[in-house]
């Protein structure tokens, strides 16, 4: 019976949007309306419409809301070029609420920890977008170590495997580090090159050793 009448809603409101556009198309209904806006106002509906059933499903289901803010996004992108902001205002907040809808499913289900990684990661590609160059990179990398490194203490209190968060943290934070501190040449010539050597020397030198102490 609810099922029957949440389809009757949703099926009476897209009859009334499809009469409604009709009436305007066949010059029966003399409106002007901004394309723009009126797209604006179909996001924000559909932002409604996830929300909406995130809720009626007492939130036991945790997916509505990674296209819920997804498309809360994409209408912020639209109205802020609307209104004549910079394009890379609004492209920074369509990543920052796609990694909102991860981030929010992780707060409200706590058991879903992994959404902090994508969530942490589409906000740091924010950082490229806002401040673009070096600076962009940099504070991009250092965001996403930073996601692994809130990661540790959220896994541990899980009674989960926590230790290896560390490693792509600190080289993702390392290479942020790199990036705002030297020039971009100078890291792609030599750091990054003597980093993956040292990187390769510690994988072939580590077994060995291992082995040597067994023995």
């Amino acid at each position: 019976m609810k099922q029957f009448k949440k389809d009757l809603i949703i099926g009476v409101l897209i009859i009334i949007v499809g009469l409604f556009s009709l009436l305007i198309n066949i010059d029966v209904l003399d409106i002007k309306i901004d394309s723009a806006m009126v797209t604006v106002f179909i996001f924000i509906a559909g932002f409604l419409f996830f929300m909406g059933m995130y809720l009626y499903q007492n939130r036991k289901e945790f997916w509505p809301l990674i296209p819920a803010f997804a498309l809360l996004g994409i209408a912020i992108l639209i109205l802020f070029n609307e209104i004549g902001l910079s394009h890379k205002i609004g492209a920074g907040f369509l990543m920052i609420f796609i990694g909102l809808g991860f981030i929010m499913t992780y707060l409200f289900h706590r058991e879903n920890w992994w959404a902090l990684i994508p969530g942490g990661i589409m906000a740091s590609i924010s950082m490229v977008i806002f401040f673009q160059g070096i600076l962009g990179v940099g504070l991009m990398f250092v965001g996403m170590g930073g996601v692994f490194f809130a990661l540790y203490p959220v896994l541990k209190k899980e009674g989960e495997n926590s230790w290896w968060t560390v490693i792509p943290g600190s080289i993702l934070s390392l290479l942020g580090i790199l990036f705002l501190l030297f020039d971009k040449d100078y890291v792609g010539k030599f750091i990054l090159p003597l980093l993956l050597v040292a990187g390769g020397l510690y994988l072939i030198f580590k077994p060995t050793r291992q082995v040597e102490e067994e023995a």
